[in-house]
């Protein structure tokens, strides 16, 4: 199975469909694209106020 962001968010965060997608990718095997990896991460980071997402805006603020 191939994991979108979206779901692997949705877990992060526990929103309501969190359970739902713990168990589909729990059991199966799963794959997540590079874009999808960075966008993830990317969202944790703004979410979280952490260093990167910091870095992220400035650096988009700046092109």
């Amino acid at each position: 199975m191939i994991v979108d962001t979206s779901a692997i968010l949705a877990v992060l965060f526990r929103e309501d469909e969190a359970p739902e997608f713990e168990n589909l990718i729990a059991g199966s095997s799963c794959r997540m694209s590079a874009a999808n990896v960075l966008e993830s991460a990317m969202v944790v980071d703004e979410a979280e106020e952490r260093p990167a997402g910091r870095w992220m805006r400035f650096s988009a603020a700046r092109r």
